[in-house]
């Protein structure tokens, strides 16, 4: 009967958790992630407001309408759909960033806009590490890795130049009171 109230609760635990993550945490990276945008959003139309480059220009007006369409669509971008944008063929009639950017014959305006679009792409990259399972296994993966090589690396360094016989004294010496505990523990079992 125990076993069983603990698989319920598991399971409830188990999909109290898997809804978190598919639902409200998703939701909440979302309206960061549009948040952010916005902000950079702002940054352009503050730039351009301030005479930097013209509210008509072909640059301006692609990466207002770059930022825009992240903002709108923000909820469809995640790995899988990367992936297989990378196997569909873009229209040629569309034109690049790289290519409307480098058309600009202002430096300063160029440097900006390069700048502005750097930072579109970083946030969208975050919200691809926050949202995706993917990212978020393997980040725990490298994390579990870490500590176990700083565990390695403590316990070598301390341990092994001494021989695993002093092991109890190297343990004794990190936490204080442990031989205490010991001649407790023996004392009560003797």
């Amino acid at each position: 009967m125990e076993q069983l109230l603990q698989i319920v609760l598991l399971g409830i635990i188990s999909s109290a958790l898997v809804y978190f993550y598919f639902s409200i945490y998703q939701e909440y990276c979302q309206d960061r992630t549009r948040q952010e945008l916005f902000h950079v959003r702002n940054e352009l139309f503050d730039f351009a407001a301030a005479g930097g480059i013209s509210f008509d220009a072909p640059a301006y007006r692609y990466l207002r309408d770059y930022i825009n369409g992240m903002i709108g669509f923000i909820h469809r971008l995640d790995v899988v759909h990367i992936i297989a944008l990378s196997f569909v063929k873009s229209p040629t009639h569309i034109p690049k960033l790289k290519d409307v950017l480098g058309k600009i014959e202002d430096e300063t305006a160029k440097e900006e806009l390069k700048k502005i679009s750097l930072q579109v792409h970083l946030i969208a990259f975050t919200h691809l590490t926050r949202t995706s399972i993917l990212f978020v296994f393997i980040a725990l993966l490298f994390t579990v890795f870490f500590l176990c090589k700083q565990l390695w690396i403590g316990l070598k360094n301390r341990v092994l130049p001494h021989g695993w016989k002093n092991l109890k004294s190297t343990v004794a010496d990190q936490f204080p009171g442990f031989e205490q505990m010991e001649e407790l523990t023996f004392a009560e079992n003797h």
